[in-house]
């Protein structure tokens, strides 16, 4: 069994050294957008698909409809999503600067 002082140590130094490193921070942050645009570009194939199945004739105009709205529903809410990260970066034009900031910070405060 490990020690809460040895696991608390591990989880300090891993902790510390992301924060202490942009290079970690920055290409994380910039993973998440890219996450979200995958995420809708997904749901729009799934569409696609769905219209796929309606011409084969393999479901219904009314499961297509209802397929439609739903996949509709959930590309509008990652519009969303994708359009406040977005403004949330375009009103932050120093967002790295802030990183590197907050980075050089938290090195020089975790030195003993």
């Amino acid at each position: 069994m490990i020690s809460a002082n040895k696991m608390e140590n591990a989880i300090w130094n891993a902790i510390s050294q992301t924060i202490t490193r942009p290079q970690i921070l920055i290409p994380h942050i910039l993973h998440l957008a890219k996450n979200i645009a995958r995420s809708r570009e997904t749901l729009e194939n799934k569409k696609d698909k769905i219209i796929e199945l309606y011409t084969e004739g393999a479901i219904t105009k009314e499961q297509l409809t209802r397929k439609m709205q739903e996949y509709n529903q959930k590309i509008e809410e990652k519009l969303r999503e994708t359009k406040a990260n977005l403004s949330q970066i375009i009103h932050r034009p120093f967002l790295i600067k802030d990183i590197l900031n907050f980075c050089k910070i938290a090195s020089e405060r975790s030195k003993p």
